[in-house]
């Protein structure tokens, strides 16, 4: 199922304060757009990144997986690939073979939007005779100074858009993931399944 943002056909604010139970799918993969950048406020060191990346989401296993291709110089690429385990609060990364085991220090991200998040914003988008119901929803993930701000379709609750922005491990960051090509379908057993020299 695609996204493309066509045409906003109307922009309706509101200060509401509850979300009630909209939850994205337990279970689903997406190709999505990963755009933004960090700076280390103490040394000044800045990251940018813009890359496309396929992602695997499974709230029922607490786990995910991510695809990204790297392009090196010489427009040589290759596959990153990093399986996160929050249920055993690992992070496996796999390059080229190789791969490195990291234990986790956040949780996995909240399925439902928050009772407390701010509901920004309502568009429908695309032409008037075959448009799609967004809501938007603005709320700080508890603990952190990382502010999201999510966009889901109404009423199914499927993820379009989310901006994160924030102090986060002594710098400011700001990233902005944009899905499409959503599918709700099961994935193969493997797709989780870390390469058997990952040990930590």
């Amino acid at each position: 199922m695609m996204f493309p943002i066509l045409v906003v056909i109307f922009v309706e604010c509101y200060t509401t304060s509850v979300s009630g139970t909209c939850c994205v799918p337990p279970v689903f993969q997406t190709e999505m757009d990963v755009t933004g950048g960090m700076i280390n406020l103490q040394t000044n060191h800045k990251e940018f990144y813009d890359r496309r990346v396929h992602l695997y989401f499974d709230y029922h296993r607490r786990m995910t997986r991510t695809d990204t291709i790297v392009t090196l110089s010489g427009n040589m690429t290759f596959t990153h690939t990093e399986i996160v385990d929050y249920h055993h609060g690992k992070s496996y990364k796999i390059d080229l073979g190789r791969c490195s085991v990291e234990q986790l220090t956040v949780p996995i991200q909240d399925q439902c939007i928050p009772k407390d998040a701010q509901l920004i914003a309502q568009r429908s988008i695309g032409p008037p005779d075959n448009n799609l119901e967004v809501q938007i929803w603005k709320y700080v993930i508890p603990s952190t100074n990382m502010t999201v701000v999510r966009s889901v379709t109404t009423p199914d609750c499927w993820p379009v858009s989310q901006i994160e922005y924030g102090t986060f491990e002594g710098g400011y960051t700001a990233m902005s993931y944009t899905t499409a090509d959503i599918s709700i379908h099961p994935y193969s057993e493997s797709v989780m399944t870390r390469p058997k020299h990952c040990q930590w």
